[in-house]
């Protein structure tokens, strides 16, 4: 928290964006700030949200119009980060996953 008050002044709305499992993880936070999740928005977001890649994907522009965005892990020097650590690089396959491709499955098995 001490990282985040020194960036964000209080009161702000901070969106968090994450997969922490732990209830109340980011409670601390509320003392401060103003904390949104993704279900805040359920009424928006589950009409069109069917799986955390598109979840991911309107996240990804939450961020990149957020004033300031503080990652995890650094990846480059210039990062505002929750932890001094690195960002440990795997070798991750990429999910290739179209609603296309279910629209074709889905007329072959019907």
């Amino acid at each position: 928290m001490t990282r985040i008050q020194k960036q964000i002044p209080p009161g702000r709305t901070l969106y968090i964006g994450s997969n922490e499992r732990t209830p109340g993880f980011f409670s601390p936070l509320s003392a401060r700030y103003k904390v949104v999740y993704s279900s805040n928005f359920s009424e928006i977001l589950d009409p069109v949200i069917e799986n955390n890649y598109q979840l991911f994907m309107v996240e990804r522009l939450i961020m990149m119009g957020a004033k300031t965005f503080f990652k995890t892990f650094r990846e480059y020097e210039t990062d505002l980060t929750l932890t001094d650590d690195p960002k440990k690089n795997k070798n991750w396959e990429i999910p290739v996953y179209t609603m296309d491709q279910d629209k074709e499955e889905l007329k072959t098995t019907h």
